[in-house]
This record gives C-alpha cells, sequence and structure tokens, in this order.
C-alpha cells in the first residue's frame, strides 16, 4: 500500500510559489529544482510535492 504524505505548506512558502505562478504558470522541472535551492522556505520540500502545488493551483 502506497501511504501518501499529505503536504501542508505554510503561509510563506505559499506566497513565494504565488510569486512564481505569477511569472511560470507550468515551471519546467529545471525550474523548480532551482526554485527549490533558491528558496530556503522550501528546501524541505519534494519536487514532486511543488510540481502538485503548481498543477491544483492551475
Amino acid at each position: 500500500m502506497d501511504a501518501r504524505k499529505c503536504v501542508r505548506f505554510t503561509p510563506e512558502q505559499v506566497e513565494a510559489l504565488e510569486r512564481v505562478y505569477d511569472e511560470y504558470h507550468k515551471p519546467s522541472s529545471l525550474r523548480r529544482q532551482q526554485l527549490i535551492r533558491d528558496c530556503t522556505i522550501l528546501a524541505n520540500i519534494e519536487p514532486k510535492q511543488i510540481k502538485v502545488w503548481f498543477h491544483n493551483r492551475r
């Protein structure tokens, strides 16, 4: 059985993701990885979780 982890983003993380969303509605894998590297508050979030956030936001 695949146990999925529900991620609750903090308001600060959502704000950072929204800023990126304003520029890129569909950021590439490379762009998402760069976001994780450059934004320290997103450092503990998996790239797949960020991908899902953008998918759900659209």
